[in-house]
């Protein structure tokens, strides 16, 4: 699994694993079963070109990274088939107090990059398909949301279950994208993983 970062990771300590590698792509658990991408980088991925940009638009720590960004803009137009980032293009939904949501940066990217699917995170609940010129967008749900929110006084997820949306299926043959919402998601729930249990048992 390859993933970006978003704005909850130790930055620092990710950061750390690139530099010691001296790699773009780093597995960050013993299995080498989850792997991040630092951002800016195209890589194939199933015989797409890939390519990978984290964090979100905004002041400080989290904002985009400018050399990322920069390298990202160098590519040629349809010089990647797909672009995975964390933050939303601007204009893709709206928020509770009805502010608009979304990246001015990566609609600009998507301008430029047109590449054929757009997938992002951030915001919490599935928004797509939307579409900016070539480029169909979509944005994934929160995987697992939180047992309770500061909006809710009920629990929300007491199981922790997966979220139908929160995961999405590409046809790399056809190009078509589809939600997972099936039922046996649902089954999956849980936070009681004893990761270092797991790492005996195949040792």
């Amino acid at each position: 699994m390859l993933f970006v970062s978003g704005n909850h990771e130790d930055h620092d300590w990710l950061a750390s694993l690139h530099d010691a590698a001296a790699a773009e792509v780093v597995p960050v658990d013993p299995f080498g079963a989850y792997r991040h991408v630092a951002c800016g980088n195209v890589i194939e991925v199933a015989g797409q070109r890939v390519a990978f940009l984290g964090l979100i638009e905004a002041p400080g720590k989290m904002d985009l990274d400018e050399s990322a960004y920069a390298r990202l803009t160098a590519v040629e137009p349809g010089g990647v088939d797909v672009l995975v980032t964390h933050d939303g293009p601007y204009g893709m939904s709206l928020d509770r107090r009805g502010n608009v949501q979304g990246s001015a940066k990566l609609a600009r990217l998507i301008e430029h990059l047109q590449p054929r699917l757009h997938v992002s995170g951030h915001y919490h609940h599935p928004s797509g398909p939307r579409r900016y010129g070539d480029t169909t967008s979509y944005a994934l749900a929160q995987l697992v949301q939180p047992k309770v929110t500061r909006w809710e006084p009920e629990p929300v997820n007491p199981e922790q279950r997966v979220t139908a949306g929160s995961i999405g299926l590409l046809d790399t043959e056809t190009g078509g994208f589809e939600y997972i919402q099936d039922e046996w998601l649902a089954d999956v729930k849980g936070d009681a993983l004893d990761l270092a249990g797991l790492v005996a048992a195949t040792h």
